[in-house]
């Protein structure tokens, strides 16, 4: 029988041999135990002193077995329980061992492929096995996070599991818009691929990460962090919009706002925390609201200590919390232990919509004057190496691509270049679309109306192409946003 989580059944399960099954997972029950204790067990069952293709599992103080053997043809008979128990003994120095369902059933599977040859001809329906499986060691991808928005980058399997064996009970197009779940195995490498458990139309299931796109950096909203310069007011000499904080096991810490001798460039004040011991430390933290899950931000600044005994850290929980075990540090880590200022700058992705910054103050000796100072702290949105990045396409220009009441294409040139409202709408897309790539034509519309949505986009394209076909070309070629460059675009 195979039963999930077995709890006390009494005698049913508990009084053969002693043997205590209470809060098993998974059993699998043999017909026959034919070796025990290297002895060979007689039995006069009809169905096993006769030869049969069998299937059983043998094992000593090292090893365990599986084991079948085919029967029923010309090429092998089967085996008696007595040969069963002569071979585990006498070949696999087993000292135990069980019969389990033989006959037609009897079946070897290995990687994917049967390995003997079944009586029938063919597997057997069955409903049951045993399965040994080699743990290799768990290799996983950290390319998106439980909450982030997902595009799948073509025609994509949508599996039950993660994994090419199981079974993909539907196939996503596309540039389907879904999102990443939580699960313990998100990210894990199975089958050459890493794969991510996602709802797609209401439906969860799991999809290859290669064929999975995250939202774009472009046109995400700015994130709030309060004060980085350490300006203004503060209390209990911790920097207004920060909260002072100590971990354990708590040293004597000391807050302050100092003014001698800032970093160039940056303003009046910073932050300086002081320690009094060497385990522990204390610092100051903030959480930064506006952020969007799964994109990447920068963390900027400068640091110092007073000497080499102080160390400054910079951390970040991607989830705000109030629990320092969770900061982990920027990439690549920034920590300094000199007495002069040096900038820092990491990255960090976000996990929530809100991730709590973490200046750490810690000291290898003894004494307040053991002190770490920051000051000029930026949290940024990471752009896209050169910029927005840009797919490719070419499209053929045929008089069907030209909106019929427009004329000819060599004559139009988009009214914002003549200070006019924009007649494909006044949307925040539109209007950021202008402000960021300048009033080049129609084609700045595609590009926005990309953004938003591919139906956005099909409306605006007959006029998008109105700008390009100025240029007497017989094909164009339509830069196109990522498609999910769109899920951080501005609300109409």
């Amino acid at each position: 029988m195979i039963t999930s989580d077995v709890m006390h059944y009494n005698s049913a399960c508990n009084v053969a041999f002693g043997i205590n099954f209470d809060n098993t997972y998974a059993l699998a029950q043999g017909y026959f135990a034919f070796l025990r204790g290297g002895a060979i067990q007689t039995t006069t069952n009809s169905g096993m002193i006769i030869r049969n293709p069998r299937t059983f599992v043998a094992y000593n103080a090292t090893n365990v077995f599986f084991a079948v053997c085919d029967g029923r043809s010309a090429q092998s008979v089967g085996m008696t329980s007595d040969e069963m128990g002569a071979f585990c003994l006498d070949y696999l120095a087993a000292t135990d061992a069980v019969n389990m369902d033989g006959g037609g059933s009897s079946a070897m599977w290995i990687n994917g492929v049967i390995k003997n040859n079944p009586s029938d001809g063919t597997e057997r329906a069955v409903a049951n096995g045993l399965m040994m499986v080699s743990l290799q060691p768990k290799v996983s991808s950290t390319a998106f996070v439980a909450g982030q928005s997902v595009a799948t980058t073509g025609s994509a399997d949508f599996r039950l599991g993660p994994g090419t064996e199981y079974y993909a009970f539907t196939t996503l197009v596309g540039d389907a818009s879904g999102t990443v779940l939580s699960h313990r195995l998100n990210g894990i490498l199975a089958k050459g691929f890493h794969w991510w458990n996602c709802s797609f139309g209401g439906a969860s299931g799991w999809v290859a990460e290669s064929l999975l796109t995250a939202v774009s950096n472009a046109l995400c909203p700015p994130v709030a962090l309060l004060n980085g310069s350490f300006e203004g007011t503060h209390s209990g000499g911790v920097a207004a919009g920060w909260i002072g904080y100590q971990r354990p096991p708590n040293p004597t810490t000391v807050w302050s706002i100092q003014t001698a001798s800032p970093p160039a460039d940056a303003g009046t004040n910073y932050q300086q925390i002081a320690n009094t011991s060497s385990t522990g430390g204390g610092g100051v933290r903030q959480d930064v609201t506006g952020c969007t899950i799964g994109a990447t931000y920068t963390v900027s600044g400068w640091m110092r200590g007073n000497s080499a005994s102080a160390i400054c850290t910079v951390k970040v929980s991607p989830t705000a919390s109030t629990d320092w075990n969770t900061a982990i540090h920027l990439n690549p880590p920034q920590t300094n232990s000199g007495s002069t200022w040096v900038p820092f700058s990491g990255t960090v992705k976000a996990t929530s919509t809100a991730m709590t910054l973490w200046l750490d103050g810690q000291t290898t000796g003894t004494g307040l004057n053991k002190a770490q100072c920051f000051d000029a702290v930026t949290v940024t949105l990471r752009e896209n190496a050169g910029g927005l990045t840009l797919r490719v396409r070419s499209v053929a220009i045929t008089e069907s691509s030209v909106a019929p009441n427009r004329g000819r294409a060599g004559h139009q040139r988009h009214p914002a270049a003549f200070g006019q409202p924009c007649e494909l709408g006044d949307c925040d897309e539109h209007r950021e679309s202008h402000r960021r790539f300048g009033t080049l034509g129609y084609a700045t519309c595609l590009l926005a109306a990309t953004i938003l949505s591919r139906q956005h986009a099909l409306r605006h394209k007959s006029i998008a192409l109105l700008y390009v076909v100025q240029f007497g070309l017989d094909f164009v070629h339509l830069y196109e946003l990522p498609p999910l460059a769109r899920g951080c675009a501005g609300r109409r």
